[in-house]
Order: C-alpha cells, then sequence, then structure tokens
C-alpha cells in the first residue's frame, strides 16, 4: 500500500513540475519580417539598377545618405563644381546619386520620395552633370518617372526579406559599361595628348595650346546624316574626339573640358540644346581670375599669320559673342570681356555717324589686321559703304564676317587677308 502511493505521489510530482515548463508558439516568420522590413523602410535610401523597369521593379544596390555622402568619386578630379556648387543640399545628393550611378553604370537610380526633389528638378540635375562632367555626353537619353520597387536585404542572422521603396526613378541610357569603357579609353589617351604637349608659361599660354589641339586636330562631324548612327544609339562623343579624331561639338566640348581639367583650370561646358531640335556646346574657362568663353568647333577663325588675334575669334571670347543664350544661364558665370578680340565699338546701326570713325580706327589699333564691331540693326548696304572707303583708306583688299548672335544683335568682323 506504501509502495502504491509513493508511486502517484512521484506521479503527481513528475505532472506538476511539468506544468510550469512554457509551451513556445511556432516561428511566425512573416512576424519577424514585417519587423525588419519596417526597420528598413524607415531608413531613407537611394537605390540603383541596370534591369528594366518594366518587367522588373528590382533594385541591385541601395546605398543609405550617409554611405552616398561618405563615397568618393574616383573621377571627381576630371569633373567641374561650378554648377554642383550652385544646388541645395538636397539636389547634391542627387547629383552625387547620378554621379554614382554614372561611374558603375547603373542606369536606373531610385530616389527615395522622402528626399523633396520633383521629377522637373531632377531633369535639370541631370543636365547640370552633363555640363560640370566631360565624361557625360549632352546627348542624354533620359526619363524620370515615379515608381514602386523593391530590393531584397539580408538580415544579420542570415534571412533575406523583401523590402518596398516609393520615389522617382531616372532611366539614363548613358550610362552603360560600353559607353564607359569607351570613355576610359579616352580617358587615357587625352592624358597622353596633355603630356605630349608644352605645359609650361602662363595660364593663358596652357590654354591656348590646348584650345588650339582640340580645335586644329580634330574634325567636326555630324551624325545626323550618318547611315548607321551607332545603329540608333548614343554616340560616344569623347572617345570619337579622342580616338577618331572626328566628332560633333559635343565631342569638342567635352575633350576640350577634359583637357581643361588635367591642367587644373576652373570650366564648365555650356550648351543651347533645350527645346531645340539641333543645339550647340561650348567651353566656358577661368584664366587668370577671369572667366572666357571657348568654342572648339572653330578652328578656321585661328589666323596663321596675325599678331593681334591670338587664338583667334572664339578662343577667349566674351558673352556678347554667344549665339543664344546657354541653357541655365543663371548658374553661369558672366564672361564680361574677350580676352584677345574685344569689341571696337557697339553701336545702334552701320549708319551711325561714328561706324567709319570706329572701324578706321580699329584696323590701325589692331596693325591693320581686323577690327570689330557689334550693331543692333544690319544694314547691308551702309556696311558695304564703310567697308569701301577702308578699303580706299588702306589700299587693302578688305574681308569681313557677318555673325548673328543673342538679343538680336550682330558682330562685324572685318579683316585683311594678310592674317591668313
Amino acid at each position: 500500500m506504501k509502495k502504491i502511493i509513493f508511486t502517484l505521489l512521484m506521479c503527481l510530482l513528475f505532472l506538476f513540475s511539468f506544468s510550469y515548463i512554457p509551451i513556445k508558439e511556432p516561428f511566425d516568420e512573416s512576424l519577424y519580417s514585417k519587423a525588419i522590413v519596417a526597420q528598413q523602410q524607415s531608413i531613407v535610401k537611394i537605390g540603383f539598377s541596370n534591369h528594366e523597369p518594366e518587367n522588373e521593379d528590382l533594385i541591385e544596390t541601395v546605398l543609405t545618405i550617409k554611405e552616398l555622402q561618405a563615397w568618393k568619386n574616383p573621377y571627381e578630379q576630371y569633373r567641374s563644381s561650378v554648377i554642383y556648387n550652385t544646388l541645395t543640399s538636397d539636389e547634391k545628393l542627387v547629383y552625387r546619386a547620378l554621379e554614382y550611378a554614372l561611374v558603375n553604370s547603373y542606369r536606373y537610380t531610385h530616389i527615395d520620395y522622402r528626399i523633396p526633389v520633383s521629377e522637373n528638378t531632377v531633369d535639370n540635375i541631370i543636365e547640370y552633370l552633363s555640363l560640370d562632367s566631360p565624361l557625360l555626353e549632352q546627348n542624354l537619353l533620359y526619363s524620370t518617372f515615379s515608381q514602386t520597387a523593391f530590393y531584397y536585404h539580408k538580415a544579420p542572422d542570415g534571412r533575406t526579406v523583401k523590402v518596398r521603396q516609393r520615389g522617382i526613378s531616372i532611366s539614363v541610357s548613358n550610362f552603360s559599361k560600353e559607353l564607359w569603357d569607351k570613355k576610359m579609353l579616352a580617358l587615357e589617351e587625352a592624358k597622353k595628348v596633355y603630356e605630349s604637349l608644352n605645359t609650361g608659361g602662363t595660364q593663358i599660354e596652357l590654354a591656348e595650346r590646348l584650345y588650339r589641339y582640340v580645335a586644329q586636330n580634330i574634325v567636326y562631324f555630324s551624325y545626323v546624316n550618318e547611315k548607321n548612327w551607332y545603329k540608333g544609339d548614343l554616340a560616344p562623343f569623347l572617345y570619337d574626339a579622342f580616338i577618331n579624331k572626328k566628332t560633333h561639338c559635343d565631342g569638342f566640348s567635352n575633350a576640350l573640358a577634359l583637357l581643361f581639367s588635367l591642367a587644373g583650370f576652373e570650366h564648365v561646358e555650356k550648351s543651347d540644346c533645350m527645346n531645340v531640335e539641333v543645339g550647340h556646346t561650348w567651353n566656358c574657362v577661368k584664366l587668370d581670375g577671369i572667366w572666357y568663353n571657348c568654342d572648339g568647333t572653330a578652328g578656321e577663325w585661328i589666323p596663321q599669320n596675325s599678331k593681334t588675334m591670338g587664338s583667334g575669334l572664339y578662343f577667349a571670347f566674351g558673352d556678347y559673342m554667344e549665339e543664344s543664350i546657354p541653357d541655365h544661364d543663371d548658374r553661369m558665370p558672366d564672361c564680361s570681356q574677350s580676352l584677345y578680340m574685344q569689341p571696337d565699338g557697339f553701336l545702334p546701326s552701320c549708319n551711325d555717324p561714328s561706324f567709319y570713325n570706329i572701324i578706321y580706327n580699329g584696323f590701325a589699333a589692331h596693325q591693320q589686321e581686323w577690327a570689330l564691331v557689334v550693331v543692333d540693326e544690319y544694314s547691308e548696304s551702309a556696311f558695304r559703304k564703310q567697308l569701301q572707303r577702308l578699303a580706299n583708306a588702306y589700299s587693302t583688299s578688305i574681308y569681313f564676317n557677318k555673325i548673328d548672335v543673342k538679343d538680336d544683335k550682330t558682330v562685324l568682323l572685318i579683316l585683311s587677308l594678310s592674317i591668313y
């Protein structure tokens, strides 16, 4: 009997002891994943991908703002900061994201919706980067659109969760590995070109040699009529400039900008490509503390025998010689004067009583090589009449060129044959 009671007591104690062991619920992975997702979605991130958004809205790489700000662009030394320095902190963040995409050949950049920039602002920033960086052509094919995309995050314990991100997606076709490889070949060739030139002397002397190289060694070529223009895709203008020595105006401006960077000059590219079918690009460079324009496509304006024209009409010229107002002009430096060819006068018209005296005195001041006048209203008959008087006075043949520039003004360049 005692044995039976003891046995029963032991059984009760055994059962009683197990009643205090907590029973664990089955592991709810979905709840665990939601916590990770919520934590990830609370961090503002910028994403990058090469996936076509219409086929797969998956982001390959994401960076936090701090990670992007800490990133060092290995090619930043070749990029101007002229426009970059005019941006707000949020705009600079998008600018750097696009640089990261360019350098790493990501065609798609996804800007977190909590970064307060509009699609129109993003469009402008893409253009700013193309004007600051000689490694990005101006023939941009890009689009911006709102999108919800996803990326996979690997948790510390090895679990992978899918995180949703909302924002503005930017697609830039120029950010391709094939084009980037060609830019790198062009960069190496540009270094060789720079090292082969005499890099001594003043800033102006060096800038003149760089300008002459581009203007006289690269042939202007229009891709528009080319049957197989990269099969309708993008032209690697910088590559064509330094490797093929034949390119469009974008290639001239990119090549000159890259050489200016190698020389350590402050510079920025200008364009008038917005809202026009065919635009133009040129350069702006700071020499001895003064900003000037340079247009490398104007090699025919470099005289061979002139003692007073320097590198010609389109080297180091003032804004008054621009044929149109540049895009984003409010962010561009003012080029208030020309280095070699400052106008001898600004007049209402060729019929002005002082017109002849200005071109006569200008011709004399420039060793009978040239005179330059800017007029608000051009009259061919009045202009030719005064040119005939000038030719008679100096007993020489006179040539001229009429250039229509911005603000409906006309530049009249009078030349003697001796400078060519």
